[in-house]
């Protein structure tokens, strides 16, 4: 994300000019349309390409000042690396102390600590690494993390660290040529990778910079092997290009596109867009004032938007609205030239900058790391200071971690492609024992594994059989399933198999999942395939859900009352709506239970049980208290509902 300024040697470099400042345009497009979608737009739903976009800006901008350099004797690691620190660490410490500031007043103990852990991270370079290792399927909520975005300013000063020295060492190979042919080479490696891997270990390719490194190639490629492009056909190429980009914004979706446009197309076309430049059309609208004066502030305005857009909805009680979604962009707009102005441009290395000016900067840069590393230590040291809440929570806060200890011994039979069952594990899980006794399977993912704990405490003498997944949809079908649960299409089909053998003598069949309305069809054929086998499936249906962590809501509120009062303003509408679809849209013999109402009793839903015990984990699923909890509530709505019928439990008024 470095400045759009290549200064040249007569026809040394392939822009044939100082100042490319279209470029600026395009970094102006990229961090609007991750502001976007950051703000909640559906319109522009895949505006994380943005970043795909800075990626190849700055295999561009680096590779041809790097070269430059070389090619005139004046190369100069030092240089190169004191420059990269001066133009991005101040800017960065600097988000990254008010951050931690802001955080102290408003996360979870749990939450802050957990800042803490990432703060060092990002400002050791290293945080693209630390949200990969994070990811998983229980992971907290990304509107949780207010530095989630500096994932990519890993990838970006790791891609400074490596590349001077593979620049260095192809040049010397075969000079100009030589760095052309070793980009590609790593380029083609890196692509290939990138697309054979990203259907297993989605996360890793998003996160990791080997994955990345094509993108930053595809600019290096238009700086070595391109003349930057000044006629119509060119003008052409860099509108359609930006068209691209916004189309695929549109478009695109990080859950369900396939790689090729949620990354490679944004990152080629960012590339033509570059190409095109220099053409008097291109440069008339993106190298405009207002577009230069946003892409010349592009860096700071990225920084500063999401741990406004992290905290803001967690300060207050409610998500961000659209007018309140416009207002963050106007925000992040402000205080990233406010950051522009006051931080990164002063304390970048100019022509003009004495060797004095430099070392006083440096100086001033290493205090600032000192800054963000005591509080950040201290955040993590301390597990996130539970002093500062209430006294009322803190019994709540003392009792998170026996709670989420509670949930990991009761939910011993959840599956994962990560840590794969042991066989003898795995059958004690559903195989039901060999004394007569009354035998129920429960299907699903980890939602299912939920209700299977807690059909254990309220029907102790029933075996409860289980065969769940994280994140599995109950579907035979792979395209039902997300991105790298490929592994879950063979798991669904043993656990329908296994429920379906006589043999087993299962009494009843309980299907669980985060119902997709629009795969409804593969649980209708599921069902016909149990009508077939003389089997009633019961279905529970879509789970009330939160928008932000449970935990996170409870600990930034002021009593166990007004965390109760805020958690109903965090309910996330969408599952109640599909509540009221899903169930019409079933076909065949099933039983029902309506799980929103199992949850929330007259449209309530409690986050804390009787004892003050928090009950759910994350956004949707349940502690260890909230699982007896659930118990209990099972127990009492449907007390024999395992006995080959439920009480209270009817198909919805049009189906019966």
């Amino acid at each position: 994300m470095g400045g759009a300024t290549i200064k040249t040697s007569g026809a040394a470099m392939p822009t044939g000019r100082g100042y490319v400042d279209a470029i600026d345009g395009l970094r102006a497009l990229a961090v609007l349309l991750v502001l976007l979608f950051h703000a909640g737009f559906t319109f522009a739903s895949g505006g994380f390409v943005g970043v795909d976009v800075f990626f190849v800006i700055s295999g561009f901008l680096i590779t041809s000042n790097i070269v430059r350099d070389i090619e005139r004797g004046d190369w100069s690691f030092s240089r190169f690396y004191t420059r990269r620190i001066a133009r991005l660490l101040p800017a960065l410490f600097t988000v990254l102390f008010f951050t931690l500031a802001a955080a102290f007043f408003i996360l979870s103990p749990t939450d802050l600590e957990r800042l803490g852990r990432s703060s060092l991270y990002a400002a050791l370079s290293g945080s693209n690494i630390f949200f990969w290792l994070e990811a998983n399927y229980f992971d907290q909520a990304a509107n949780t993390k207010p530095l989630l975005h500096t994932w990519s300013l890993g990838v970006e000063e790791q891609f400074y660290l490596i590349w001077p020295l593979l620049v260095l060492g192809f040049h010397r190979w075969r000079a100009r040529r030589g760095v052309l042919i070793g980009m590609i080479a790593l380029g083609a490696i890196s692509l290939a990778a990138a697309f054979l891997t990203s259907p297993h270990l989605p996360s890793a390719v998003f996160f990791l910079t080997p994955f990345r490194i094509y993108q930053f190639v595809l600019g290096a490629v238009v700086a070595l092997g391109l003349t930057l492009a000044h006629g119509n056909k060119a003008g052409l190429a860099g509108f359609v290009a930006a068209a691209a980009l916004l189309a695929i914004a549109y478009a695109a979706n990080g859950e369900t596109s396939p790689y090729w446009l949620a990354a490679f197309a944004p990152a080629l076309a960012a590339a033509i867009f570059i190409w095109a430049a220099e053409s008097p059309i291109v440069k008339l609208v993106f190298g405009s004032t207002p577009m230069r004066w946003i892409g010349q502030r592009s860096y700071a305005i990225y920084l500063t938007h999401w741990p406004i857009m992290v905290l803001w909805p967690l300060a207050t009680d409610y998500e961000l609205s659209v007018a309140e979604g416009w207002l963050a962009i106007a925000a992040s707009v402000a205080t990233g030239a406010i950051l522009h102005a006051a931080v990164e441009k002063p304390l970048r290395f100019y022509a003009r900058t004495t060797p004095e000016q430099r070392h006083r900067r440096l100086g001033l840069v290493a205090a600032m790391l000192l800054a963000v590393i005591v509080p950040a230590s201290h955040f993590w040291g301390l597990n996130g200071l539970p002093g500062r809440l209430p006294e009322e929570l803190l019994l709540a806060v003392a009792n998170e971690d026996a709670l989420l200890m509670d949930r990991r011994r009761i939910a011993i039979c959840q599956q994962s492609n990560a840590k794969p069952m042991e066989p003898d594990k795995l059958k004690s899980c559903v195989t039901p024992p060999e004394e007569r006794r009354a035998s129920v399977f429960v299907l699903g993912d980890s939602l299912a594994t939920d209700v299977a704990a807690s059909l254990r405490f309220a029907y102790p003498n029933f075996f409860i059989g289980q065969h769940t997944g994280s994140g599995c949809v109950i579907s035979r079908d792979r395209d039902a399933q997300a991105k790298g649960k490929a592994w879950c299409v063979q798991l669904m089909n043993e656990a329908i198999e296994q429920s379906l053998d006589k043999n087993t003598n299962y009494r009843r069949v309980i299907l669980l999942s985060n119902w997709r309305i629009e795969r409804v069809e593969d649980l209708n054929d599921i069902i016909q395939d149990y009508n077939a086998s003389g089997i009633t499936p019961i279905i529970f249906g879509p789970r009330a859900t939160f928008t932000e962590r449970v935990p996170a809501i409870a600990y930034s509120s002021k009593s166990i009352a007004d965390a109760e009062r805020r958690a109903q303003l965090f309910r996330d509408k969408k599952y109640d709506r599909a509540a009221e679809i899903f169930p019409r849209k079933l076909r065949g013999d099933y039983e029902y239970i309506d799980f929103i109402e199992m949850q929330c009793p007259n449209g309530v839903c409690s986050i804390f049980d009787e004892d003050e015990n928090l009950l759910y984990m994350d956004r949707r699923h349940f502690t260890g208290a909230g699982i007896k909890w659930f118990a209990k509530r099972l127990r009492a709505e449907h007390p024999r509902i395992l006995y080959g019928y439920a009480d209270k439990m009817t198909k919805p008024a049009s189906l019966q």
